[in-house]
């Protein structure tokens, strides 16, 4: 990427402010005037980092992380738009020198991985030691009447030496290897307790709220079996709770890298984009969630994203068929009832769907409003997010969790 490209971008930066990377096309318009020696292709990769809301994503992440994050960004672009991957990486070095200056992000390490496993097993021991075939049996010397000659004896000698040295190898061989492999089978099966034992506390921490003692129990399960799909997604649903959503996001990657196949993982890195406040990243994880599995859940998130997205009247149909596979889902009544007030100030139907879901059950209405709220804030728009922890307050008064991210909201206006 040219030295050119940059000082554009960081005299635009300058001059603008970086909310302006949150704006595509006035980036577009702006390179097209000012970048005109730039080759189309490098402008093009550039914007599209800017549409696909990666600039958020680099914000939102740690600077240990930020090399991880990159990585993965390209090649998601790679994939999904047939872009160069060499480009894809340098349109993503350019935005993180115009976000954070030429600091290059301290790298981290990515975890190890090795084969895929659908879900906790004893990994495979090593196979048994081989049994050795047993010695053919040696002939007893035949009788002799006189001592045989010097050298003769000196051979048989040799030679039962010899046969005596094999077979004291021989035992060694087979009861060491049949010791070793009773003893890394005892070791793999302790390892699998102490995995499925990490699991099992860490889950308790969750459900207790203690989640940094989660998150210490689901990192040593991890360490233990770094192919088990389940260590990650415990860990990165725990993230998501602690709204920490790039780590879970990498968590989640991992484990449908191990289980492609889990519609639960795929929606949940969906809502962790969604929160995050890049909902265009976690559309075809949506998509995915939904072909594997069509269930209210899967509709609902995919419906959330449509809405943040602007597409309102996919988000009412798939919050209508969320809503016809689970008649009593508080939040998604709640979430329709929203959008009907986006869409067309529908007061009709936001009433009524305002109404059943309060009907039903309002913590879980008022779980609506948080999730809009943490989109809102993540995607910079800090006065709209108190208001809706305002409304999620109304549903829901005194929850510390939804009062701690409110005061977190106002400081950023301050």
């Amino acid at each position: 990427m040219s030295s050119v490209f940059l000082d554009i971008i960081q005299k635009l930066v300058t001059e603008q402010g970086d909310s302006l990377l949150s704006e595509p096309k006035r980036v577009s318009a702006f390179l097209s005037d000012l970048a005109q020696d730039v080759p189309k292709p490098q402008k093009n990769a550039f914007v599209k980092c800017l549409e696909y809301g990666f600039a958020q994503t680099l914000k939102n992440a740690d600077e240990s992380e930020r090399n991880n994050v990159k990585q993965r960004l390209a090649k998601k672009l790679h994939d999904e738009e047939g872009l160069d991957l060499g480009l894809c990486g340098e349109s993503l070095d350019l935005l993180e020198k115009a976000l954070f200056g030429d600091t290059p992000a301290k790298a981290a390490k990515a975890p190890q991985t090795k084969s895929p496993q659908a879900k906790p097993q004893t990994p495979p021991s090593p196979a048994p030691a081989a049994q050795a075939a047993s010695p053919p049996p040696v002939s007893s010397p035949a009788p002799v009447t006189q001592p045989p000659p010097k050298e003769k004896h000196t051979v048989r000698n040799v030679l039962l030496v010899a046969v005596v040295v094999i077979l004291v190898l021989f035992w060694l061989f087979y009861n060491v290897g049949s010791s070793n492999s009773t003893s890394t089978t005892a070791s793999s099966s302790a390892s699998q307790q102490s995995f499925e034992a990490l699991i099992e506390s860490g889950s308790r921490y969750y459900n207790d709220g203690g989640y940094d003692n989660a998150i210490r129990q689901f990192s040593e399960a991890i360490r233990l079996y770094p192919n088990n799909a389940l260590g990650h997604a415990w860990r990165g649903y725990t993230f998501i709770t602690m709204d920490r959503y790039v780590e879970a996001i990498m968590d989640y990657d991992y484990a449908i890298r191990l289980d492609p196949n889990n519609s639960n993982y795929f929606n949940t890195r969906a809502l962790a984009y969604f929160l995050n406040g890049t909902p265009r990243e976690g559309l075809a994880d949506a998509n995915k969630s939904i072909q594997l599995s069509p269930n209210q859940y899967n509709y609902g998130i995919r419906a959330s994203i449509y809405r943040a997205l602007g597409a309102y009247e996919r988000a009412l149909t798939d919050y209508t068929e969320a809503l016809r596979i689970d008649p009593n889902a508080a939040s998604v009544y709640m979430n329709r009832a929203l959008t009907h007030w986006w869409y067309n100030e529908n007061w009709e139907g936001y009433d009524s769907d305002r109404k059943k879901a309060l009907d039903l059950d309002p913590k879980s209405a008022a779980e609506a409003f948080v999730d809009i709220a943490i989109s809102w804030f993540n995607s910079g728009s800090y006065s709209d997010a108190v208001r809706f922890y305002d409304n999620a307050l109304e549903l829901n008064p005194g929850d510390s969790r939804i009062l701690r991210l409110k005061a977190e909201a106002e400081a950023k206006i301050r």
